[in-house]
């Protein structure tokens, strides 16, 4: 499977799904020409005072925007492929530490206590366990309440894996509702 084929697969369904409400479903994978203009585009978590090359943090594949706010519900990072724990933790992390995160280059999208972090990769044949997700998850969320960052202000980073596009499908879908609750 080539390069990031599940992931917009996944952005495809989420946005079909919650197309009635009244949300934007971003992303960065896609297909010029198929994938709407307005949701197809890099979505950049930086630093600092200025946009610049050199202030890019992390690029998260997903995000669920509120409309007409840009509250960002859910910011989401999926690993397509079996990834170890320290790159789940580079993956939050450099996503926590950032100030802004940006939509094409222009469209600012907030972040806050409304938002959650969502990492999930691909589970391997030897299963990373259960417990070492959960002490990923509990650490980030310690050290994301330490940090003074823009983008830590997120109400949580969930960590977990999945096992094929409808586990991870029902995953995501599953956190969704849950951030939309969490608002009402």
């Amino acid at each position: 499977m080539k390069k990031g084929q599940l992931t917009t697969r996944i952005a495809r369904k989420l946005s079909e799904r919650y197309s009635s409400r009244p949300l934007d479903v971003l992303y960065s994978h896609g297909e010029r020409g198929t994938d709407p203009e307005e949701q197809l585009g890099l979505i950049v978590c930086w630093f600092g005072s200025k946009d610049t090359r050199d202030s890019h943090l992390a690029f998260p594949d997903i995000a669920v925007v509120s409309q007409g706010s840009s509250r960002v519900l859910v910011l989401i990072e999926i690993e397509e492929s079996s990834a170890p724990p320290k790159k789940l933790m580079a993956d939050a992390l450099t996503t926590l530490i950032g100030d802004h995160i940006t939509f094409q280059g222009r469209r600012e999208l907030k972040v806050g206590p409304w938002t959650r972090l969502v990492v999930l990769t691909k589970a391997n044949k030897v299963a990373m366990g259960i417990l070492r997700l959960h002490l990923l998850q509990e650490r980030l969320n310690e050290i994301r309440g330490q940090l003074r960052s823009g983008n830590a202000s997120v109400q949580q980073v969930v960590i977990g894996t999945f096992k094929d596009q409808s586990d991870l499908e029902t995953k995501l879908f599953r956190e969704i509702e849950k951030a939309l609750v969490s608002i009402m």
